[in-house]
């Protein structure tokens, strides 16, 4: 290769960038100068456009921040009755890994349901009916089914103009068995909130009420809500029937007939509220309501049109009374109802946050709730005459015999969380089918309170005879405080708590009447070996003993002298109280002394010969025969 001899002159240092600018050719130039030119151009658009761009990206931060704001804001007085598991929460999408679990949006009275869910395809209104069928004994019994109709009168809220930014949540709440759909819309004059409330009235049970509360957390402006609801074309089961008005609110009534399984077919009509279109929500709370009034027939192969008549006729007047209420009477009638029907319950605190051997609070309160939902009310319902519902409440207070079985606090099966309407239909009929086994379908018959009450006395291995009230529970679980609230017995609510003693380190019982009474009740601990307490507001507290033969570990009655001849009745082998039973029961877990001791001598015996047989190879080697080679015994350490 040649090289010019100039090449390795040195260059000048003020020729340089002369000589390499001189030395581009004119392409390279053209192209220098267009790259300067788009830079620029560039640099002009960033300038004007940077402003608005950031503005459109802080905005949007703005308005996901406000979002969340609105949700945290409308949650906040849901938040203590999650906290004593009396309500879940849970924010949509369902976010498992932060620990939320899925709690399901359904309210019930036992006539008719709803599963409140925007988008699933299960959601809808549901009737409860009863089928009769004949047992392995050739008895009829009667069993409480479930029934999806082919229509969903739920209202579907959406924003009309659209948001970025959307936040949902749904509350059930278990003491006043509403579900609360919250939603919370990005909008520019401020969030938009809207509370939309379901509830399956309690007291009037052919009544499905819902109410949408829309506003504007702003201080001015409007948004439009539209509202989606299911119509009713010319496929459908479902014919109108009438179209009328009462109190200034149009309602039309449906009728048809459903097939209803082997059973046949059922007439079913209906009337509904009309309901516009869109809701305008302003800085004041804008509401919507809309009714739906319920009533069908018992299932036959071919229902008569006679049958629908009669239920046009007994529809249309109850529609009309129940327009004539407002809606904020409506909903005050249906928490006073569900907060009496829960006066009989279970407080729970356990000595751990999560003991194996009872099941979560939660669960407890929300497996009472979905029971309960699939019961009717006998005692709350509003057609029913006043002297039926005095004698129903005797019965509830004098039952003749429940519960016989072990305690239901360690069956899994019936304290689960459940996913979908199938699941709380076969959790009532579990429910049900135990209780009725163990003596306890008088209570059963009762309705939603005698249910309650045969709910609550199983948990803890309570049980009702002719004579007394028995507490039989798990001394295992004793650990825990547990609070028996308001059970019903001889015309009297009594109050018994298992709970750790102030003084001492043992739990003991405490047993208390609600009220005062005229019948008096007397109570004693498990033998009845002392002395004999006489019940009173205050409360009295009984020590802990555990029998064997096992036995309860508390006795309730109205005859003093039943109580004090039941020590000579027991037949008992022993009896020890609650701490020498723990310390017992330690003792005896686990492999027996005798085989640790065993184990322990072959392990020394073992070591013993071994150190023998090293002293014996050390101080006198084993000399193998005399050959040709000589071999000796290796005690040096193996070379690395």
């Amino acid at each position: 290769m040649n090289y010019h001899p100039t090449a390795y002159k040195k260059m000048q240092p003020g020729h340089s960038i002369i000589q390499k600018i001189y030395s581009l050719s004119p392409n390279t130039a053209s192209c220098s100068r267009r790259a300067c030119f788009v830079g620029i151009c560039v640099c002009l658009i960033f300038y004007y456009l940077a402003p608005y761009f950031f503005r459109q990206v802080f905005s949007g931060f703005s308005y996901k921040s406000a979002v969340h704001l609105c949700t945290t804001r409308h949650l906040a007085p849901h938040y203590l009755s999650a906290i004593e598991f009396d309500a879940s929460i849970n924010h949509l999408p369902i976010n498992e890994k932060d620990g939320e679990v899925p709690q399901l949006p359904f309210v019930g009275n036992g006539k008719l349901a709803s599963l409140v869910k925007y988008e699933q395809e299960d959601s809808g209104l549901y009737l409860f009916y009863d089928t009769l069928f004949t047992n392995e004994n050739k008895k009829e019994e009667k069993e409480h089914k479930l029934l999806r109709l082919p229509y969903d009168p739920l209202l579907r809220p959406e924003h009309v103009t659209g948001s970025h930014h959307k936040e949902e949540v749904s509350v059930v709440n278990f003491r006043n068995g509403i579900v609360e759909h919250l939603s919370c819309y990005s909008s520019s004059h401020g969030p938009l909130f809207l509370n939309h409330t379901v509830i399956a009235h309690r007291s009037r049970p052919n009544v499905l009420l819902q109410r949408l509360e829309g506003r504007i957390d702003g201080k001015s402006g409007s948004e439009d809500v539209y509202i989606h609801q299911q119509t009713i074309n010319h496929n459908s089961v479902f014919k109108l029937l009438a179209t009328n008005k009462a109190h200034n609110k149009q309602y039309k009534i449906y009728g048809g007939t459903v097939e209803v399984g082997h059973l046949g077919k059922m007439a079913v009509v209906f009337s509904i509220t009309d309901t516009p279109d869109t809701l305008r929500a302003t800085t004041d709370v804008t509401t919507l309501d809309s009714i739906t009034v319920v009533m069908h027939s018992t299932p036959t192969k071919e229902p008569s049109p006679d049958v629908m008549s009669n239920l046009v006729k007994k529809l249309t007047p109850y529609t009309e009374e129940i327009l004539g209420i407002s809606t904020e009477q409506l909903l005050v009638e249906h928490k006073e109802a569900w907060a009496d029907i829960l006066h009989t319950g279970l407080t729970i605190s356990t000595a751990t946050d999560l003991d194996p051997l009872i099941p979560e609070p939660r669960i407890i309160n929300a497996t009472l709730y979905y029971v309960l939902s699939t019961m009717d009310s006998k005692l709350h319902d509003k057609d029913i005459p006043q002297d039926e519902r005095r004698d129903l409440m005797k019965r509830l207070q004098t039952p003749d015999y429940c519960y016989n079985g072990n305690p239901t606090v360690h069956a899994d099966r019936l304290w689960r969380n459940l996913k979908n309407v199938e699941d709380v239909e076969n959790l009532a009929k579990h429910w049900t089918l135990t209780l009725g086994k163990h003596g306890c379908k008088h209570l059963i018959s009762e309705g939603a309170e005698g249910v309650l009450q045969a709910m609550v006395i199983s948990f803890g291995g309570l049980q009702f005879t002719d004579f007394d009230l028995q507490l039989r529970i798990d001394p295992d679980i004793m650990h825990n405080e547990i609070t028996f609230k308001s059970l019903l017995y001889k015309n009297n609510s009594i109050n018994v708590a298992i709970r750790a003693a102030e003084d001492l380190s043992t739990p003991v019982i405490e047993v208390s009447m609600r009220d005062h009474s005229k019948l008096p009740l007397y109570a004693c601990e498990g033998g009845c070996l002392n002395l004999i307490q006489q019940l009173h507001q205050q409360s009295r507290r009984f020590p802990i003993f555990v029998t064997e033969p096992s036995t309860p570990i508390l006795y309730i009655s109205h005859d003093k002298k039943h109580l004090a001849d039941m020590k000579h009745t027991l037949h008992l082998k022993s009896i020890v109280n609650y701490n020498e039973h723990m310390s017992i029961k330690r003792k005896g877990t686990g492999l027996p002394l005798v085989f640790w001791l065993g184990i322990g001598s072959l392990i020394i015996f073992f070591h013993m010969f071994l150190i023998r047989l090293i002293c014996k190879e050390y101080y006198n080697p084993t000399v193998l025969p005399t050959t040709n080679k000589t071999y000796y015994s290796n005690r040096g350490r193996l070379a690395s």
